[in-house]
């Protein structure tokens, strides 16, 4: 059953693609699986490396785009910032975070700048690619240098958060997020 529902999908994505093609879109697939990574050297003088897997970087007529595949369903608004310090309070918004982390940490050969990332659901084919997006900005769902200044600011705040002595650990309230937790046992939840 399992493999049948998964070939659905897939069947569904390959229609959705020949379509896109057949509409005019011109598609160029810069790369799958890329692995991506960049080192952050922060006030304190520490290096920290983050990486991640972007699963598909294409262009789609000339504008590049970070796709993120996801089989489960994504809400317009866990991509949706109002505020860049939403990100420490609202644990919803990890998929943004994790779209903006590869858009950040994109090859500098890519020549990136006013480029979208996003989701594309498997369960929500016909809805397209759901773009981050950051309400204060003129285009709402294009990434540009100034957004990704903005998230490295927000990123290396976080990261001291976490290197701070000064800061006890806590566990989330929310216990659904601990199913996904790979520290899950050490805090006996």
């Amino acid at each position: 059953l399992t493999l049948k529902v998964a070939m659905r999908y897939v069947h569904r994505f390959l229609d959705m693609e020949i379509e896109r093609l057949q509409k005019g879109k011109t598609v160029q697939i810069q790369s799958l699986e890329n692995e991506l990574e960049r080192h952050l050297t922060m006030k304190s003088g520490l290096s920290v490396r983050v990486y991640g897997k972007a699963d598909r970087i294409e262009s789609e007529n000339g504008l590049l785009q970070v796709i993120d595949y996801k089989t489960g369903k994504t809400e317009n608004r866990e991509l949706k910032i109002k505020d860049w310090d939403d990100f420490a309070a609202d644990p919803k918004l990890n998929k943004a975070f994790q779209l903006l982390l590869y858009a950040y940490m994109l090859p500098p050969e890519l020549n990136a700048d006013n480029f979208k990332s996003g989701i594309l659901t498997f369960r929500e084919l016909s809805a397209g690619m759901k773009s981050v997006s950051i309400e204060r900005e003129k285009r709402k769902d294009l990434i540009n240098s100034q957004v990704l200044e903005r998230f490295e600011q927000v990123l290396k705040s976080l990261i001291a958060e976490v290197f701070d002595p000064e800061i006890p650990f806590s566990q989330t309230e929310d216990v659904s997020i601990c199913a996904y937790c790979d520290f899950a046992d050490m805090c006996n939840r």
